[in-house]
């Protein structure tokens, strides 16, 4: 039973199209700027989106392709903070 809500649900969201962020989750990220310093944009406009590979439209696989760069620098930012450590470790010891 909660598999078949689970799927339609999902369903739902991949059909539906960006989903406005909750205030709650807007008031976190205006706390978090204020905090940060950041200049604080009143009317924060965030939306998120469920996007999959199989049910896919041109924009779905323009989002895709753009989030699969961002992994691939975030990876790369990753194993060039690895290998640093790696000299480093190296140079001390």
């Amino acid at each position: 039973m909660d598999c078949t809500r689970i799927n339609s649900t999902l369903q739902k969201l991949l059909l539906g199209g960006a989903e406005k962020l909750s205030d709650s989750s807007l008031g976190i990220i205006q706390t978090k700027q204020e905090r940060n310093d950041v200049y604080s944009i009143s009317d924060l406009d965030i939306r998120w989106r469920l996007i999959s590979g199989k049910v896919t439209s041109p924009e779905s696989r323009m989002l895709l392709s753009q989030a699969l760069a961002i992994f691939h620098v975030s990876a790369s930012a990753f194993q060039n903070l690895e290998l640093n450590l790696y000299v480093m470790a190296i140079l001390l010891f």
